[in-house]
């Protein structure tokens, strides 16, 4: 089930969302809750094959909540919250379905990582981000 957006201007585009995260992100901001997921301090990358593709860590700023639980420049992410993850987007579905605010400013991230040839279960405190546009005149949360 989606709900569905066609917007005609000088073209049709349509736009299909997933009607259970509209559905949760709709109760958060009823509640008076901004959507803000976490976010890790990564920068991946996609290798692999185009039938076999994975995602790497490309860059892990020191001062993430990542590197202070472990993460590492060059380890495989194999799965996040438990989902398998084969791309970026992968990654970015997961991330942003822990938007809901209503349960704090942090989330515990679980990433299932290989590093030489050993799977690695790593705990992450993550922040988290605001999204979409912010208010100037609005100090930073």
């Amino acid at each position: 089930r989606v709900v569905a957006v066609v917007v005609k201007k000088f073209e049709e585009h349509g736009l299909a969302l997933p009607a259970a995260r509209v559905w949760q992100v709709a109760k958060c901001l009823e509640a008076g809750f901004p959507w803000r997921p976490p976010q890790l301090g990564l920068g991946l990358q996609v290798a692999g094959s185009l039938p076999e593709p994975t995602v790497f860590v490309q860059a892990c700023s020191s001062a993430s909540c990542a590197a202070a639980a472990g993460v590492e420049v060059g380890d495989e992410l194999i799965a996040v919250q438990g989902v398998p993850v084969a791309t970026i987007l992968d990654v970015r579905e997961v991330m942003l379905a822990l938007g809901d605010s209503r349960t704090g400013e942090s989330v515990r991230v679980n990433l299932r990582l290989r590093r030489g040839g050993s799977t690695l279960e790593i705990a992450v405190d993550a922040p988290r981000v605001s999204v979409g546009p912010q208010d100037v005149n609005r100090a930073p949360q």
